[in-house]
């Protein structure tokens, strides 16, 4: 009783420290992924030394397994095929023991001779020598032996109800009394000892059912075990075993992993959230990204894919073979019984050890080759497996998209990358990880210089005047005793008096009729089509545009368009309007405004809003489909621009297509080095700097030369043209030959965007690229904008 009572006391100490360890982890997600790093490390350590994890579920079952013993009960083990049993009963023995455990020699053994055997001495008397059941119980290897020889071992008694029911019935009717340090008399030898302290006999089983043909294990018996459940080891979310078991597999000893990251990693997305921190007595608003983890995702055509690298989807994979073996609902439900197999399992065992030779002798070939050439040798080609099973394990497989029939040279190679310790450790879900993606200084206290050269300080804060309450940055409109009307703007609060500090906002409002003051309404321009040596008229009709323009803005994002600003940009730049449009033969605008909210907003109002013709009936498009580098650069919110917020008017081209302009069909299969004529070190300084690419190249066009000296687009721009495109004419842009488009005015992370119209999914695609990465499909829409 006091060892059960000290054994729970520190039970309760450890959990104790373990919650503690998790509440320090938890408000340090980088120290979370350090000692999940150093988890890992100790599992392959383990592997190495052991042959064995002890994982959490292992070391629960350890912990079953000691209480057990330290209440002197007899423990049964029950579980399927290929849980391991019988290698966690060795385990326990030598972590509870320090010694290897005896094993019973099959089920046609009877009890007594587990016990002990006569022998004859050198001298012609008669001994008895312990077998495996009495050398584990006495710690002596004879009655020879006057003391114990070691402190005890644990019995594994496999297959126990194979045995005969009276058998079972002696065993337990006898072992179930030999609780440690009591005096016993041994059977068959007669003679009186005291059972070893570290006695423990363990029984193991794969209980009876439409698999296994097994005696029934006696009420009577049954109730003097400890059970102990065995079940294979544990795949989610918060607990993903099997995926961290093989990560450990892989690992060398120097705790690198040497397989390219995109074979190995789970998928993740970031939820955003705002935070608001003080920093040297600074307030900082943050914009803080809290890792989730994604199951499934969608291609370029929108169709649902398994996410992630081979290693995530494989353990995913195993885990659900798992539960078919033993019965448990699995991802293949809807086949009903035909969904559970009958006699193949691919144990972890087996899955560590491939993971070791692939680590040592394998590396040559691609990670998913080697592993699908295992499967296929040693289970899928074997006959000893009915055709169902087989058939079975390849659906499994396939539904998270490993196909094992698939050709070496179809197969995907990934960039190899040296992982550091802290990308090692966020590999596994199990960490709860969140980054700042933004942030930036939130201003209270600010200061205004009146025209006298007066220096006037205020706080940024409301004011209440009467019913009236006015907030910091809100314009206003007065009117003077002589009629004009001015635009003032409401700052803050002075520090010295608590008044409001009020300045003039921009210029007088004019009258609306002084506002339409005559402006070359169309620009006109003749351009020489490269392709084909024709010439043809572009116009562009300023004033169409802008009623068209001013409609589309008001009715899908509630903005007004200052027409004046739009007026003096067109104004101030018609003449090199017109020069644009005879160069590359631009031949629309777009008029952008100063105010435009930010392109998640964008997204959710003007283009996951739009609805198409499906089958006679009108349906929303699709949520916008967003590429894995485009997410881990923070989605919409983590879209940097090279550009500042003003009153633009902005040349593009009309084309539904990139391969439907000369121009634009040879910017493809072009890197961003390619276009801009910039080395690889200055386009990355502009990306990290935030600073503008500019188009800068030749292109070929039948076999002659033509300069490009242009813009691309912003995603906000891009987004703007698609739904506009779409309310004029009922198509997308880019949907046709997967035409991605670069977008060199918008960064996620170190990439630049790029976006198109997926047709087969119904959705607008967002993705970015390294500046290196060049296709087929990606190319530019040119565009060039102008402003006062």
């Amino acid at each position: 009783e006091v060892d059960l009572l000290m054994a729970e006391t520190g039970r309760m100490q450890l959990k104790g420290k373990q919650q503690e360890l998790k509440e320090l982890v938890d408000t340090d997600p980088e120290l979370g992924a350090l000692v999940q790093y150093e988890n890992l490390k100790s599992y392959a350590e383990q592997l190495r030394n052991e042959k064995f994890i002890w994982t959490p579920s292992r070391m629960e079952l350890l912990e079953e397994t000691e209480e057990a013993s330290l209440s002197g009960h007899p423990v049964l083990l029950s579980g399927e095929s290929g849980t391991g049993k019988t290698r966690l009963v060795e385990q326990v023995a030598l972590k509870l023991t320090g010694q290897i455990n005896n094993e019973t020699p099959g089920k046609d053994v009877r009890f007594q001779d587990l016990i002990a055997k006569p022998k004859i001495s050198p001298d012609g008397g008669t001994y008895y020598e312990y077998k495996e059941i009495g050398e584990a119980a006495t710690g002596r290897s004879s009655t020879l032996d006057k003391v114990s020889q070691h402190a005890g071992r644990i019995v594994a008694d496999d297959e126990f109800n194979l045995l005969p029911e009276a058998e079972q019935t002696e065993r337990l009717a006898r072992i179930a009394t030999w609780t440690p340090g009591k005096k016993v008399r041994m059977p068959v030898t007669n003679q009186e000892v005291n059972i070893a302290d570290n006695f423990l006999y363990c029984a193991m089983v794969n209980l009876a059912s439409e698999r296994y043909t097994r005696k029934k294990i006696p009420p009577e018996v049954l109730r003097k075990f400890a059970k102990v459940d065995v079940d294979y080891p544990i795949q989610t979310e918060d607990d993903p075993e099997i995926y961290e078991m093989m990560l450990a597999a892989i690992m060398d000893e120097n705790g690198r992993i040497r397989v390219p990251k995109g074979d190995i990693d789970p998928k993740y997305t970031y939820d955003q959230k705002p935070n608001i921190i003080e920093r040297d007595g600074q307030s900082i608003k943050q914009t803080i990204g809290t890792r989730e983890l994604i199951m499934q995702e969608e291609d370029e055509n929108g169709q649902k894919i398994m996410a992630g690298g081979f290693l995530w989807r494989l353990s995913n994979a195993l885990n659900e073979i798992n539960k078919s073996f033993s019965r448990k609902e699995t991802v293949l439900k809807s086949k009903g019984e035909a969904q559970y197999l009958k006699d193949m399992i691919i144990d972890i065992g087996t899955i560590l050890g491939w993971m070791k030779e692939y680590s040592t002798v394998g590396r040559n070939k691609n990670l998913e080759v080697f592993f699908c050439e295992k499967i296929q040798k040693q289970f899928l080609a074997r006959e000893a497996y009915t055709a169902d099973d087989r058939k079975l394990v390849k659906e499994f497989l396939k539904y998270y998209d490993i196909d094992v029939d698939k050709k070496p040279e179809e197969r995907k190679t990934k960039e190899f990358e040296i992982m550091t310790l802290l990308e090692i450790g966020l590999l596994s879900p199990r960490v709860r990880y969140e980054k700042v993606i933004a942030e930036e200084p939130i201003v209270t206290e600010s200061y205004y210089m009146t025209p006298e050269g007066k220096r006037i300080e205020y706080r940024i804060e409301k004011y209440q005047e009467g019913d009236r309450e006015f907030s910091p940055g809100q314009v206003f409109v007065r009117t003077d005793p002589a009629g004009k009307r001015y635009a003032e703007q409401f700052m803050g609060v002075r520090k010295d008096t608590g008044d409001p500090v009020i300045k003039p906002y921009k210029q007088e409002i004019k009258p609306p009729k002084e506002e339409t003051k005559a402006v070359a309404p169309v620009a006109k321009a003749s351009w020489k089509n490269p392709e084909t040596q024709i010439e043809q008229e572009l116009e562009i009709d300023f004033e169409k545009n802008l009623a068209e323009q001013k409609t589309f803005y008001k009715n899908r994002l509630n903005l007004e368009i200052n027409e004046s600003e739009a007026r003096a940009v067109w104004k101030k730049n018609f003449a090199e309007i017109r020069a644009e449009i005879s160069k590359l033969g631009y031949d629309s605008i777009l008029i952008v405004p100063d105010n435009l909210p930010d392109e998640e907003v964008l997204n959710q109002k003007i283009i996951e809003t739009m609805e198409e013709n499906v089958g006679g009936t009108r349906k929303k498009v699709a949520a916008t489909w967003q590429g894995s580098n485009f997410q881990n650069g923070g989605s919409f919110a983590g879209v940097r621009s090279s550009y500042s917020p003003e009153y633009k008017i902005v040349l593009t081209h009309s084309v539904n297509d990139p391969e439907d302009h000369p121009v634009l069909k040879c910017t493809r299969n072009k890197n961003i080095m390619d276009v801009t004529s910039m080395t690889e070190q200055e386009v990355g300084r502009r990306i990290t700097n935030g600073e503008k690419l500019p188009v800068d190249c030749e292109i070929e066009i039948d076999g002659k030369k033509v300069r490009i000296q242009a813009e691309g687009q912003s995603l906000k721009e891009y987004m703007i043209q698609q739904a506009m495109h779409f309310e004029k004419t009922g198509q997308h842009l880019d949907s046709k030959s997967s035409s991605y488009a670069w977008l060199l005015k918008s960064f996620s992370g170190s990439r630049v965007v790029g976006s198109r119209w997926l047709p087969g999914g119904r959705r607008l695609a967002v993705n970015a690229n390294d500046a290196s990465y060049r296709h087929g499909y990606l190319g530019l829409r040119l565009s060039r904008s102008f402003s006062k």
